[in-house]
């Protein structure tokens, strides 16, 4: 991935905030999904965690469920006035440093560690624009961005 595409990114991402959790959801259905975290390029730890959450919920509220159900799923975000940006998960902070970031993935399919997903998997959005859909995945990977 390049310099300019995870600038690219970062800043679709803030720029497409959305302050409201959840659309409105009259007939109180939900939608079941899966969100997983890889921890590390070389997927040194996993976890997993089944969801049911109301429709139409953006993947921050989904985030926030999920560390209510497991504190393996804590997290930390910082708000600007263009959305959150996730800057901890799992006790696991990006890392201008060792260039080593969170990036969320939006899989139709369980992730795989022998068959990661690619750039073409990422969202093109950020946590607070992203609305779940039912049976999708949602991968946010701890991993070293390196530039070509």
């Amino acid at each position: 991935m390049s310099a300019i595409s995870l600038i690219l990114i970062v800043a679709i991402s803030l720029n497409s905030f959305c302050d409201a959790g959840l659309v409105e959801n009259p007939s109180n259905d939900t939608v079941s999904i899966s969100y997983t975290l890889w921890i590390g390029s070389d997927i040194h730890a996993q976890h997993h965690i089944h969801l049911n959450v109301p429709a139409g919920s953006n993947f921050y509220s989904a985030m926030q469920a999920a560390a209510s159900a497991n504190p393996i799923f804590n997290f930390k975000a910082q708000l600007h006035k263009l959305g959150h940006f996730i800057t901890d998960i799992a006790g696991t902070a990006n890392n201008i440093v060792d260039n080593t970031f969170w990036i969320i993935y939006i899989l139709r399919n369980q992730p795989d560690v022998n068959s990661p997903p690619t750039e073409k998997d990422l969202s093109p959005k950020g946590v607070d624009l992203i609305i779940v859909e039912d049976g999708m995945h949602y991968l946010f990977w701890y991993k070293e961005l390196i530039y070509q």
